[in-house]
Order: structure tokens, then C-alpha cells, then sequence
């Protein structure tokens, strides 16, 4: 389980990194990856999905998501106060995962909107399999760093000591 603190330098990054060493030298390894969700932030995490699914092709990714929505934020109101949630990129996960999530969701849903004024912020849960484009170009691991252009090199990168 990975839950970095996104506010640091260069953690996405340090992120995928270890979700592709992790996913290349334990190929069986269920990998899950917490971050969390804000208008602010989700474009990022959007963005993070895309390269995520470029790291390998015998990645299976999935996503599940949490959202709480104000439903009384308006147009012009601050847009951090319109939705929060949180979610989890796992590669691998177990067979019935999905099916196991949608249903303990619900049931937490269910339950939290018992509570009083739960009307006022509604919730839903995603649980979706992120698919590789089949037209996208997959990098090698020496492209994927030169792309992004990184501070740190990689293994593959270091000149080898003469």
C-alpha cells in the first residue's frame, strides 16, 4: 500500500516509479496507491491515470473512487468547496475486487446517509477498470524518463564506471 504525501516534490513521479519496479521485479504483487480528489487536484489525478496505463501493458489498473458533492455549492461559489473524495489505484487486485467494493460501498453509503443532513451532500463510489488504449504508443523504460524529463536518473541511465 502506497499513501504519499502528494504536497512533497516529485511524488507522483516517485509514484509510478515504484508502481512500474513493483509491478516488473513482483509480478504477482496487488499494489494500491491512495490519493485524494478535489476539483483542484483532479485533473492531476486524471493525468497520473493516463501515464499510469502508458507504463506497461500487463498492468491490470483499477480505480476506486469516493466522492462527496456539496450540493449547495452554486456557480461562483469557491470551487475547492464543491466536491471532495479519495481514491485508490490498485494494479492487480483480486479476482472479485470490483464486485466486492460496489457492494461494501453501498452499504457504507447507505449507512452515512442516515446521518443527519446527508441530504446535503450526496455521495457516489466508482469502481472502473482503466483499459489501455490500443493505439497508444507504450514507451521503453529509457523514453518514459527522457519524456519527462525527471532529476533523477535511472539505473538504465547511469554510464556504466570505467
Amino acid at each position: 500500500v502506497l499513501d504519499p504525501d502528494y504536497n512533497r516534490h516529485r511524488c507522483a513521479h516517485y509514484c509510478q516509479e515504484l508502481l512500474k519496479d513493483l509491478h516488473k521485479q513482483w509480478m504477482s504483487s496487488c499494489v494500491v496507491l491512495c490519493y485524494d480528489l478535489s476539483p483542484e487536484l483532479e485533473p492531476d489525478v486524471r493525468k497520473f491515470h493516463e501515464e499510469a496505463q502508458q507504463l506497461d501493458r500487463t498492468m491490470d489498473l483499477w480505480t476506486i473512487e469516493l466522492t462527496v458533492t456539496n450540493k449547495n455549492w452554486k456557480e461562483g461559489d469557491d470551487e475547492e468547496e464543491r466536491f471532495r473524495g479519495c481514491g485508490v489505484l490498485i494494479n492487480k487486485p483480486p479476482f472479485t475486487t470490483a464486485d466486492r467494493v460496489k457492494a461494501a460501498m453501498t452499504v457504507i453509503i447507505q449507512e452515512l446517509q442516515e446521518m443527519p443532513e446527508a441530504e446535503d451532500w450526496p455521495m457516489s463510489v466508482r469502481v472502473e477498470k482503466l483499459e489501455h488504449d490500443p493505439g497508444a504508443n507504450f514507451v521503453s523504460d529509457r523514453e518514459f524518463w527522457q519524456r519527462h524529463k525527471y532529476d533523477v536518473t535511472p539505473r538504465e541511465l547511469v554510464p556504466p564506471p570505467r
